[in-house]
């Protein structure tokens, strides 16, 4: 990834990219190339006015104290292998991953709808919430393929069920995710739509009540799906809120919980099932409350239209240009 870094730049007066991808900012550092920093989850941010990810809100008292203690851990693991690539290319030390290393000094596009993430008072200037980055609706001429349309037409929406990037990698190891998903239909009463691995689709056959499918464009779909039971990927949470449909989470891992957390937050989700305790009985209880909450839908729904009006890719480009205007003609 450095080697990558140096080559970009240069070639290139600007780099933009991931805000984990230090490698990459450690070239543009080393090459004085301007690099902008966009982080697609809020809770990288310390705050004291937001508790870290999954920590309680005791208040604004006690949110920095938790902070230092979350990025104690985090500079503690990470921390040592930044600074030795720093080291090799005679940059000084850095001193906090999610202050010194993650965001960039000069801009940090925060690719998070205002519906979740309001900029903070104590957040610094670099810090810009520009929204959801999502291609234009009508981007692509991907169409759902025949057998898919027929099973959304001929029944109640479906349930779309998948783990997205946290799906095993060995298919008997899928398997078992894939029968808990029908174990789970089954106890709901519901039908649903189970993504599976591209090189499944031999092995499973669609009925009436399921439909297997490989990956597809997920706003092509879950708009008229019921609820999307999933990981609590940024991408698929995203995806899910946008096409104005209530979420069920099984998270994996800390930012996962978090996007659970959040979505519960504005009232579309129910409570994570964190993955190490999850059961067909407690997913299926699960989707049979938000099935039997149409206030939850109509929230989803209400919540969809706003994103849809966010031009947050116009306004990402917007402060850019204003960044490299201010930057290049001083």
């Amino acid at each position: 990834m450095f080697s990558a870094g140096i080559d970009l730049c240069k070639k290139y007066d600007l780099i933009i990219g991931h805000f984990g991808h230090y490698p990459v900012h450690i070239a543009a550092e080393k090459f004085k190339v301007p690099n902008i920093s966009v982080t697609l989850t809020h809770n990288t941010i310390p705050s004291k006015y937001n508790p870290p990810a999954c920590a309680p809100d005791i208040g604004k008292w006690a949110s920095p104290l938790l902070w230092k203690l979350g990025r104690y851990f985090m500079n503690k693991s990470h921390l040592p292998r930044v600074n030795n690539l720093r080291k090799e290319n005679a940059l000084p030390e850095a001193k906090d991953i999610m202050l010194d290393v993650w965001p960039s000094k000069l801009m940090n596009l925060i690719g998070v709808s205002p519906v979740f993430c309001k900029k903070q008072k104590d957040w610094g200037q670099n810090h810009q919430v520009c929204g959801f980055l999502n291609l234009p609706q009508n981007s692509d001429n991907e169409k759902l393929p025949y057998s898919l349309k027929q099973f959304l037409n001929t029944g109640e929406p479906p349930v779309y069920m998948n783990f997205g990037s946290m799906m095993p990698l060995k298919s008997e190891d899928r398997k078992i995710i894939y029968e808990l998903f029908k174990e789970t239909a089954k106890l709901a009463n519901c039908r649903i739509i189970l993504q599976i691995d591209e090189s499944e689709q031999d092995l499973y056959k669609s009925d009436s009540k399921t439909y297997y499918t490989p990956p597809v464009n997920h706003l092509k779909v879950f708009p008229y799906c019921s609820a999307i039971v999933h990981h609590g990927g940024a991408g698929t949470t995203q995806s899910a809120t946008l096409s104005g449909v209530p979420s069920i989470v099984v998270s994996f891992m800390v930012d996962q919980a978090f996007w659970g957390t959040e979505l519960k937050r504005i009232g579309i989700a129910p409570e994570a099932i964190p993955f190490k305790k999850l059961t067909p009985k407690k997913l299926a209880n699960k989707v049979k409350y938000v099935l039997n909450s149409p206030h939850m839908k109509e929230k989803a729904n209400e919540i969809g239209k706003e994103i849809k009006k966010e031009d947050s890719v116009k306004r990402a480009v917007k402060l850019i240009g204003e960044l490299i205007n201010d930057r290049f003609n001083k």
